[in-house]
């Protein structure tokens, strides 16, 4: 995806308020790559500007069996500016089957899975709007 790399994976996030219109940006910090860009709209729906386009869990092979994995390290929020609790658990349980998923924990096995709620209305948000964006690094 991106022509340097790194052994390092840290997210960093560029937030404007949205008084009215707001923006979330995470970067890939050590190679100062944009990972995700979104606009904020109060009592409105923002969108994502990039990227353009995600793979839908649903075009990713699932794994044939019943036992589940997780990550070692755990889960990191890479931007929770209101200090939710949220139950990681139950939002990994929705890709841990994933065969790509399973390839990521099995060559990087002591990552934090890092994990973004995008909401692109706030106010009297709607919840339906709302997506969990999961970053992995191989």
């Amino acid at each position: 995806m991106f022509s340097d790399s790194s052994n390092n994976f840290t997210i960093t996030s560029e937030y404007s308020t949205p008084s009215d219109f707001g923006s979330i940006k995470l970067i890939y910090n050590e190679l100062t790559e944009t990972l995700f860009d979104g606009s904020i709209i109060w009592n409105g729906l923002g969108g994502i500007n990039f990227p353009q386009n995600f793979i839908n869990q649903d075009e990713f092979e699932v794994a044939n069996t019943t036992d589940a994995v997780y990550p070692v390290n755990g889960f990191q929020n890479i931007f929770n500016f209101e200090n939710q609790s949220y139950d990681y658990l139950q939002i990994w349980s929705s890709i841990q089957k994933l065969i790509k998923v399973r390839e990521y924990l099995k060559s990087n096995p002591s990552a934090t899975v890092k994990l973004f709620r995008y909401t692109p209305s706030v106010g009297v948000g709607n919840p339906s709007e709302w997506d969990w964006i999961i970053f992995m690094k191989n």
